[in-house]
């Protein structure tokens, strides 16, 4: 019996039906349709890619700002002693504001001698940072000081602290420490500041620093700002930033070449997408991939948008001006007749430079937010495919069961994140508000976070809170969430990506676009003469041996095995399962009915009536 049945299987392996060979022929024009277009937004994205990366030059800017971080940021030590130098994160008092210019930030600015502790020879290497960043004008120092008033309330207390100060009305004031001064006539100008005792007080609320550099060696321009809130309960809150730009980006011809080609792109996907539009509805339109299709091309112009913005200050005739006005002046922009002119001058230069920072980050956040989008157009040009859409099937199956336990998951975060802020917001950071506290739970959920730092304030308490986030968000809800997502991929592969191989069809359409079509002129003998062929009947017939027939055989089977998927498959929605179920009601209710109507008009029987 079994001897029969592996003969039989062989059999069928080794001949091929007109239905097989039919099927076969209308699958391989849907494979070669969409195996050809696949190339076209793979490279779009790479091309994209390659021009962002082009524009956005990370290769010029980690260099440049890593090395500003490294100097200005970083330098310093974690030990705090009277043989170290202060670091700028470990600044917690004002007093700690002026070891840290003195110690550390003037030092590794204001450079005048080597690593051996030599006068630095060569002019070229004056007003740098690491001999590589050149100062820009001055570094520029903003205090801002609130007002002192009457506090208020009455009795007792308002005694005991008379008062307070309004951070409503605040005034500026505006400190320079020129490019060519010497570490030590800076360390000089801040000394005398501290002594003043006015500079840095009681009423003071921020000081904010700010530095612009270039680099000539990589052509990138830094904006260098610190950011120190003093809150009033004495808390210090530190922020430092550094935005690089590039001087020149279209320094040659492949920007301008890439920047091209992905206009090409663009208006090959434009004029598809609008010959679409008008081959279809309108509801067709606002499924889920054409809406992605639609914001690609809208992300594509907005980020061109913002570069020719940014392009525009880049290249403008004004900002070369403020650039030789201020990088090459020798005027103190603390006392003498040009100081004003020079201030000025540094205030317009730093704003610019500070826009441009605040464009180019845009720029970069865009371009991320577009190569997402090309991403998924390459996984809509994947559904063809059911092994290749494996990733957006399960996603549509997970999201359709996720919705319930989702609202769970929310209900349980927001408890989580409530209860963190109350319990330990007073005395950690990453507690001090609602959104540290999201991110800090999230974390915790996923075990990235230490136990030890809540562990100090209420032990019991922390214990019971950690656990509890942990047993809840991790091992049971994102638990029943990965199960939810294996389910649906076990679905999917089993229902959808049975039998079928990427490989296998990618083979046999290459060797049908190099070779003979023996496919079509298979399927027109057997539509001429029979309905079933053997491998020896192939081979005779079309003139080809006997093992490239057997070949050919296979091939059809592979591709008759393709089950053509629809174009377009939208995810399922809510709507969509209630207007199915409404028609199975309907069609139940009008069945219901035809079935009393045959029973009304059914013919009496003999035993039907009564004797």
């Amino acid at each position: 019996m079994r001897s029969a049945v592996v003969m039989a299987a062989r059999a069928g392996a080794s001949s091929v039906t007109q239905q097989e060979a039919a099927s076969a022929l209308q699958a391989r024009q849907h494979l070669r349709r969409h195996f050809g277009y696949l190339p076209i937004p793979i490279a779009f994205y790479l091309v994209f890619c390659g021009m962002a990366l082009t524009h956005v030059p990370i290769d010029r800017m980690y260099p440049a700002e890593t090395g500003l971080y490294s100097a200005l940021v970083t330098t310093g030590t974690d030990a705090i002693t009277t043989a170290t130098t202060m670091k700028y994160v470990n600044i917690g008092s004002q007093s700690d504001v002026f070891s840290w210019l003195t110690d550390t930030f003037i030092p590794t600015t204001f450079v005048t001698t080597d690593y051996n502790g030599k006068n630095l020879t060569n002019a070229d290497f004056f007003r740098r940072i690491q001999l590589f960043h050149s100062i820009l004008g001055a570094v520029e120092f903003q205090t801002t000081s609130a007002t002192l008033v009457a506090c208020s309330g009455s009795g007792p207390l308002q005694t005991i602290y008379p008062h307070c100060h309004d951070v409503a009305d605040v005034a500026t004031e505006y400190f320079y420490l020129d490019a060519g001064t010497t570490a030590t006539e800076a360390t000089a100008l801040v000394a005398a500041k501290q002594a003043n005792g006015t500079w840095l007080s009681l009423a003071t609320t921020k000081l904010d620093m700010t530095l612009a550099t270039y680099d000539g060696e990589l052509k990138i321009m830094n904006i260098v700002t610190y950011a120190l809130s003093f809150g009033l309960g004495g808390y210090i809150h530190l922020e430092s930033d550094i935005v690089a730009v590039p001087t020149d980006p279209y320094d040659g011809a492949g920007p301008i070449v890439l920047d091209v080609v992905v206009g090409l792109f663009f208006l090959g996907t434009l004029l598809a997408e609008v010959r679409r539009g008008r081959q279809r509805r309108l509801r067709d339109l606002v499924g889920f991939w054409h809406v992605i299709e639609w914001a690609s091309l809208v992300a594509i112009c907005v980020f061109y948008v913002l570069w020719a913005i940014l392009c525009s200050y880049i290249y403008d005739g004004n900002f070369t001006i403020l650039l030789t006005a201020v990088g090459a002046s020798s005027a103190s922009f603390n006392h003498g007749t040009n100081a004003t002119s020079a201030r000025a001058n540094l205030t317009q230069l730093t704003g610019r430079i500070k826009l441009m920072g605040q464009i180019m980050t845009s720029v970069r956040v865009v371009a991320m937010v577009v190569m997402l989008l090309l991403v998924a157009r390459i996984l809509r040009a994947m559904r063809f495919h059911p092994n290749l859409n494996v990733l957006t099937s399960t996603l549509a199956r997970s999201l359709s069961l996720f919705g319930p336990l989702f609202c769970v998951y929310a209900v349980c975060v927001a408890g989580f994140v409530s209860a963190g802020h109350i319990l330990f917001g007073e005395r950690l950071h990453a507690f001090s508000t609602l959104g540290y506290t999201l991110v800090t739970v999230i974390n915790l959920s996923f075990g990235q976070f230490d136990f030890a730092s809540i562990a100090d304030i209420n032990y019991y308490v922390a214990l019971f809170y950690y656990w509890s986030t942990l047993i809840v968000l991790f091992l049971v809800l994102f638990n029943l969430m990965l199960a939810i997502v294996l389910k649906s991929y076990d679905q999917v592969t089993e229902t959808h990506a049975a039998n079928r191989s990427v490989l296998a069809e990618m083979s046999v359409l290459a060797r049908h676009a190099v070779g003979r079509d023996v496919t079509a002129a298979l399927h027109g003998k057997l539509q001429s003469t029979k309905a079933s062929w053997s491998a020896k009947d192939v081979a005779t017939d079309l003139g080809i041996s006997e093992a490239r027939a057997r070949r050919a055989i296979r091939d059809v089977k592979t591709l008759a095995q393709v089950q053509r998927a629809p174009e377009t498959t939208a995810v399922e929605s809510d709507s969509v399962v209630a207007r199915l179920e409404t028609k199975i009601d309907r069609l139940e209710a009008t069945m219901a009915q035809l079935l009393t109507q045959l029973q009304a008009t059914r013919p009496s029987t003999p035993a039907d009536v009564d004797v």
